[in-house]
């Protein structure tokens, strides 16, 4: 018997739990949400605190559970536990000695620096007056976020240092959503964004996916709105994919997924922007990458966290086997009153869609990632013909809020 703790088992953990169990391992799902949508397919609910170590370690011991492996998969929140508890059950995957690197975004630049990583220029800064001194030393417009934040939370852009007010605002907002009371701040990169899926396997970077990234209008350039298979050339994806590998390997992941993020500029320059030891969320990790790659991710990342071999399923990898768009429809303020079109979207071949919101739910302005009112994930032979189908399907789409 195998068995696998989930450390988190909301929405975007419940399909890589469901992947686990048709490979017939044994969950142990770990959320502090009595509502979570994982615990629905777990052997093991505990529901509790997910940064109660002893308290989990306790709840184990006394259902006579020794686990062979441990994951987040998507999970920022639950990085830190999944390492603590490998590092205490000696289980392959990030230790505890190398999770900051994935969940602390000075840590991560640092280690870049150390390895010549290319990136936009930083300070970190804990309070309002340590940040008025060091900003000096950048050019504007500038990001500034919490050092251990993800999902856009947190994050916004400024575009002059004269504006004292949007500058105190903006430093409350990251402080506030910084567990560890730290932001960075970063020159802005002018360029194309892009996010790239990658799995390791015995120290081996895999990049299966490679997606240019767009932006909800108004947010500043915070917040996305779509990914989509990039038309470009092969050379620069080949470019692209050498630079992630050396990025990755920089931050020694040699285990599992990740999901990073990078500009590249009029002059074919790189910049990374951060790198996350997990998978991506909102569709990424159980639609996008294995549609394009062919390679079941969320299944690699259950074995391979029990050290089950993996290397047949990463033998399917085909990229890129389709071009796809998953386009987000944000969030506007008002209460959802009307959700129509979903149904004749996914008439349509080749495209999928999702609601997110339900009739009542009260929203506001896109401000990070979560908010978002559904989805829609089309997929063909090319990256033109995928956005057309997109856009077939958006018309369709109506959600009113007042």
């Amino acid at each position: 018997m195998t068995w696998l703790v989930a450390v988190t088992a909301g929405k975007w953990q419940k399909y890589a739990i469901q992947q686990a169990k048709l490979a017939g391992l044994k969950i142990v799902a770990i959320d502090d949400d009595p509502h979570a949508e994982g615990f629905s397919d777990a052997d093991l609910v505990l529901c509790m605190d997910i940064f109660d170590i002893d308290g989990i370690q306790k709840e184990l011991s006394k259902h006579k559970i020794y686990p062979d492996g441990v994951s987040s998969f998507t999970s920022e929140a639950g990085m830190k536990t999944a390492a603590t508890l490998r590092t205490i059950y000696s289980l392959p995957g990030i230790s505890l000695e190398d999770v900051d690197l994935f969940i602390n975004k000075v840590t991560q630049r640092k280690r870049w620096g150390q390895y010549n990583i290319p990136g936009p220029n930083w300070f970190k800064a804990s309070t309002i007056e340590e940040f008025q001194k060091k900003i000096k030393a950048l050019k504007f417009p500038v990001i500034m976020k919490p050092v251990d934040g993800s999902g856009s939370r947190g994050i916004t852009k400024l575009n002059s240092h004269q504006d004292e007010i949007d500058i105190k605002t903006a430093f409350d907002k990251a402080f506030k959503s910084s567990k560890s009371n730290c932001i960075i701040v970063e020159e802005f990169i002018n360029g194309t964004e892009y996010t790239a899926e990658v799995f390791a396997h015995n120290g081996v970077i895999n990049v299966l996916a490679i997606t240019q990234k767009k932006k909800v209008t108004g947010t500043n350039n915070t917040v996305a709105s779509e990914l989509a298979s990039p038309l470009v050339e092969i050379k620069t994806l080949q470019q692209i994919k050498s630079a992630v590998r050396k990025a990755y390997q920089a931050l020694n992941l040699q285990d599992g997924p990740g999901h990073i993020e990078l500009i590249t500029t009029d002059q074919q320059e790189i910049f990374f922007i951060e790198a996350a030891g997990r998978g991506g969320g909102f569709m990424v990790f159980d639609k996008l990458v294995p549609t394009i790659s062919g390679v079941n991710i969320a299944l690699a990342t259950a074995l391979n966290a029990c050290g089950k071999k993996v290397s047949d399923l990463m033998s399917n990898r085909i990229s890129p086997r389709y071009s796809a768009v998953l386009r987000f429809i944000p969030s506007k303020p008002g209460t959802v009153i009307a959700i129509d079109g979903f149904d004749s979207m996914d008439k349509i071949a080749n495209v999928e869609a999702e609601p997110f919101v339900r009739l009542g739910d009260v929203m506001s302005d896109a401000a990070h990632d979560g908010d978002r009112m559904g989805y829609i994930l089309s997929t063909s032979k090319t990256p033109t013909d995928a956005q057309k189908l997109a856009n077939k399907a958006e018309k369709l789409l109506t959600i009113k809020v007042t």
